[in-house]
């Protein structure tokens, strides 16, 4: 077992911090669990939820913790795939992943905030589809090879996409995982799953051996829990 961090940098009105001072204390906890052996410090992008998070720029933050650490891993958790255009996606993942020294750890998903899918003009019904061809363009994006891809929602033709990540074949790819289906589908992707305190623990554990059973990846199955600690 291992431990990492996970921030939403939230900015409860009672908590007497002020956003910049959340950010600063932030950034130097990463600092001194870089030098104390936590494995990764992972941060979500959530928009528009005053108090809960103000993580709404999460590769910016991990760009300045990049620079200030050595050894720590940094994880995006989770990009919600369908809210952006995967090539800005891509764009961004291997930026960091070079300022990290390939220290860079990525998680995808679909949001689930009917207000965030309204401002960005996205249709949250479409929501797979989009993963799905964010996911196959994501993957794409790692290769030395210019992109072309045909799908419903995105077509590329012998698109060069840089900078590329450094870290080979590319970044650990994670995805939020809740609802059962999607342990099987991570599964046969060969994703991490990360999931949370969101239901009972044996409504989990059962997902989480279906998950192993679906496994075929050459490397062993990754399983990321979020607990809350008092």
């Amino acid at each position: 077992m291992r431990f990492d961090l996970f921030y939403e940098l939230a900015v409860p009105e009672n908590c007497g911090r002020s956003e910049a001072e959340v950010y600063a204390d932030a950034l130097a906890e990463l600092e001194l669990a870089d030098g104390l052996g936590y494995r990764c410090a992972w941060l979500v992008e959530h928009h528009f939820m005053r108090g809960y998070a103000h993580s709404s720029k999460p590769e910016l933050t991990l760009a300045a913790a990049a620079q200030r650490t050595r050894n720590i891993r940094l994880g995006h958790a989770v990009i919600p795939l369908p809210l952006h255009h995967p090539v800005h996606v891509a764009e961004r993942l291997a930026t960091l992943d070079i300022l990290s020294g390939g220290r860079l750890e990525v998680g995808i998903g679909r949001g689930f905030s009917p207000r965030e899918y309204a401002v960005f003009g996205v249709a949250m019904e479409a929501s797979r589809e989009l993963v799905e061809e964010s996911l196959d363009i994501l993957r794409l994006s790692f290769s030395a090879h210019p992109v072309t891809y045909h799908g419903r929602h995105y077509r590329l033709d012998a698109l060069d996409i840089v900078p590329r990540a450094i870290q080979q074949p590319h970044p650990p790819l994670w995805t939020a995982a809740v609802s059962p289906d999607t342990y099987p589908w991570a599964a046969a992707r060969g994703l991490g799953v990360l999931s949370g305190p969101f239901k009972p623990w044996f409504m989990v554990k059962h997902d989480i051996g279906t998950y192993r059973a679906a496994w075929g990846g050459g490397e062993a199955p990754r399983i990321g829990m979020t607990l809350g600690v008092l």
